[in-house]
């Protein structure tokens, strides 16, 4: 029932995966989703912080130099000016910031692997954005939003 829906290829490659990590063979069910959504072209900081450079000399026009959905993300997190202004290179305080830096990767990759461990185990498959509207069944913009005439008499 766990892997219901998983593509039998996709499973066998997985399963290939943790043969050639020495795992032991008839690897449990969560051990075999779990390496299926393993990607293992997730950068690493060093990586990242490449990717992230490359693109902030083209002052960010080319997001497709980010490479990898989780470095654009962590990246849209940041914004582009507090990255390219990030004094990493500083000999003072270079190394605090590249702390402070690598800090924030790390929680940004944490968040971005339970968000989609709980698409997955919800059905969806995919990370969705997050509608506190949709959740809470109010209408996704402004211009749908009906305010009652005791409302209005206050906002004027």
């Amino acid at each position: 029932m766990a892997l219901d829906g998983t593509e039998p290829s996709v499973a066998i490659e997985a399963l290939k995966v943790l043969l050639h990590e020495g795992r032991r063979f008839r690897p449990s069910a969560s051990e075999l989703l779990a390496a299926i959504r393993n990607d293992p072209s997730e950068p690493t900081f060093d990586e990242m912080l490449i990717l992230v450079r490359r693109a902030a000399k083209r002052d960010g026009q080319d997001d497709r130099a980010l490479a990898h959905p989780l470095v654009a993300s962590f990246v849209a997190r940041q914004g582009w000016d507090r990255l390219r202004l990030l004094p990493i290179d500083d000999p003072d305080w270079g190394e605090k910031h590249r702390r402070d830096l690598y800090g924030a990767w790390e929680r940004h990759r944490e968040s971005h692997d339970h968000r989609q461990v709980a698409a997955l185990a919800s059905g969806r498959g995919d990370l969705a954005q997050l509608d506190p509207l949709a959740t809470l069944g109010l209408p996704r913009s402004a211009g749908e939003l009906v305010v009652s005439n005791d409302n209005q008499r206050r906002a004027t």
